[in-house]
Order: structure tokens, then C-alpha cells, then sequence
């Protein structure tokens, strides 16, 4: 079984006039590192990719060259959008 952990694109909100402290990523969350780590642990075969400056073309490329059978997405309140968005794709 084969397990994709993501970081989805950044939102712009700059079309809607709000300017976004978070549009400049400082690291990848730990969140995914945290649950990689432990499912790598369980000898899970796992592949945790930050994808907050990919465009959606590139997404869609690595989503489909990894083939997973489980997709786990990290979710921020700012960034649901996107979320949705990639859950669709």
C-alpha cells in the first residue's frame, strides 16, 4: 500500500483584496513529517511531498506518477480552498 502525504498550494487571496501573512512558506508543516515518520515506523511504504508552490498541472502530474493508494491532505483554515480543490482532482 502506497500512502501520499501533501501540503496543498498556497490560496491567493490577493484577487480578493486580503494579503496573506502565509504566502511564503517558512518550512513544510510537521504535521506530515510527524505522521510520516510514524508510518514509516510501521514499515508503511510512504511519501510526504510539500507542494505549497506547485501549480496545478504539476500537482496533478505528481499525484499520478505516485499512484498512491491513500492520499492524506494537511489542511489549514486559510487554505481549504485549495483543499477542496485538490480532493476534487
Amino acid at each position: 500500500m502506497k500512502i501520499l502525504l501533501i501540503n496543498p498550494p498556497k490560496f491567493n487571496t490577493l484577487p480578493y483584496g486580503i494579503p496573506n501573512v502565509l504566502d511564503k512558506a517558512i518550512s513544510p508543516p510537521l504535521s506530515i513529517a510527524y505522521l510520516a515518520a510514524v508510518l514509516e515506523k510501521k514499515k508503511k511504504k510512504v511519501n510526504a511531498i510539500d507542494m505549497f508552490d506547485y501549480d496545478w498541472d504539476k500537482v496533478k502530474r505528481e499525484i499520478e506518477t505516485e499512484s498512491p493508494d491513500i492520499i492524506g491532505i494537511n489542511c489549514l483554515t486559510d487554505r481549504r480552498p485549495n483543499v477542496f480543490k485538490l480532493t476534487k482532482l
